[in-house]
């Protein structure tokens, strides 16, 4: 399970094959799991003709041992089938892969499909491997289906939150572009009554910082949420934003819910945007010969102790963690690198995790794997077409392709995860 190991390609021949039918064999229909009858998670009607498992995806495997995605070490979809709800949809690859391989087809109305038992009882084997290990594993779920989907039927959804339950050994990072939708859906004991053990352990997740070859260190269980916190201990919920707006419509939403992980993945990324508002400002507690007052570090004013204490103490009104990225695909298009710079910034100061996860398509002229970014692969200058100027005679981002860009920003690769306890952070504890 090592972290940013490559999955299969699943490119020509026998490989091919497997992808066109999801890497997994099709199943009876109403055949139950061995060993739980199917009924436990909800996949005791898994079916033929029409169901199967989704090995293989632009980020990564689909359902594998292994994925690309460089935050997590599995993905995991319990079924395949969406709508588009946002202009960050416009080129999704979940979509065109349905299309290509002819899983299901996307939009309102469209039946979602399950996908194999084999794929469905995954989640089992990789709880088993991490506990054998004692590391935590990081499930994303879904990379080709959102949870809070209305077209979804609710046994589905019970199923999925079953063997969430089942596996304390797993951290699921649930994804959703439908934040509006998640508080209705939520199993009856999202808030704590009948949430799965932890295992006994110390903490933590990992926080990397600081060097951009940090090698993963063990993440040993998880202590229970700290006070004030809820939902299950081993889920983190993450909404998907693209530009301000949508920040301000879904991060409140998000935030509203009790979770022991609160984070946004914006990606990809279309627009600035201010986080300020959702993030732990540092105070550095200087009283400016004013007892009782604090001075905040990013906006300079001042802001009485106790106003201050009131806005820090609430931990689920802070976001834990930032994935950032560019759009990468046909038609992609370009993140402004100062878009990152500034959302990086912001988490630096604040203390909140960030994590950048690509480029995309388009490179920040200096950026990317190396110096030779701005050159094609015959040593020449990409053409006048793959140049975007944010502004005249200014700097400018290359349509490089995916690979070439890679996800350094600055020199570095920034791969940070949420502690154990995110909030309320440390420097905001104790006294004035």
């Amino acid at each position: 399970m090592g972290f940013g190991a490559r999955g299969l390609s699943g490119r020509g021949g026998r490989g091919e094959a497997a992808a066109r039918d999801g890497g997994q064999e099709r199943v009876r229909v109403g055949a139950a799991a061995p060993g739980d009858g199917g009924q436990r998670f909800g996949i005791a009607g898994a079916a033929a003709g029409d169901v199967h498992g989704a090995c293989g995806f632009a980020g990564g495997g689909g359902v594998t041992e292994n994925t690309k995605i460089e935050w997590c070490d599995h993905t995991f979809n319990p079924w395949i089938g969406c709508t588009a709800v946002g202009p960050g949809c416009d080129r999704c690859y979940a979509e065109a892969m349905a299309r290509r391989w002819g899983w299901a087809k996307w939009g309102a109305g469209e039946a979602r499909r399950r996908t194999s038992l084999a794929t469905l009882r995954k989640p089992l084997k990789w709880n088993a491997d991490a506990e054998k290990a004692g590391v935590r594993a990081r499930v994303f779920c879904g990379s080709l289906m959102d949870v809070f989907d209305r077209e979804v039927p609710r046994e589905w959804r019970e199923g999925l939150f079953g063997m969430i339950r089942a596996t304390p050994w797993l951290d699921w990072i649930l994804v959703t572009k439908r934040i509006g939708n998640a508080a209705g859906m939520l199993p009856g004991d999202w808030n704590g009554n009948g949430a799965p053990p932890r295992p006994s352990g110390t903490p933590p997740h990992l926080v990397e910082r600081g060097t951009a070859t940090a090698e993963r260190e063990p993440r040993t269980p998880n202590p229970e949420p700290a006070s004030g916190g809820g939902g299950y201990p081993n889920v983190w919920l993450v909404a998907t934003i693209c530009d301000q707006g949508e920040a301000d419509r879904d991060i409140g939403k998000l935030l509203e819910i009790p979770a022991v992980v609160h984070g946004v993945s914006f990606e990809p990324a279309l627009g600035a945007v201010d986080f300020r508002r959702w993030i732990s400002h540092p105070c550095d507690r200087t009283s400016a010969g004013i007892p009782g007052f604090c001075m905040c570090a990013i906006c300079g004013e001042g802001v009485h102790e106790e106003i201050h204490n009131m806005a820090a103490s609430p931990r689920e009104n802070y976001l834990d963690w930032i994935i950032a990225g560019g759009e990468s695909g046909a038609g992609a298009r370009a993140a402004n690198p100062e878009w990152f710079r500034s959302v990086r910034d912001q988490c630096q100061a604040a203390g909140v995790a960030f994590f950048f996860k690509q480029w995309g398509e388009w490179v920040a002229e200096g950026q990317g794997k190396d110096e030779l970014a701005t050159f094609d692969d015959n040593g020449d200058p990409w053409p006048k077409s793959n140049w975007h100027f944010w502004l005249p005679g200014e700097w400018a981002s290359i349509r490089v392709g995916k690979g070439a860009a890679g996800r350094v920003l600055d020199g570095r690769t920034w791969d940070e995860f949420p502690g154990p306890t995110p909030h309320p952070p440390p420097h905001l504890v104790g006294g004035g």
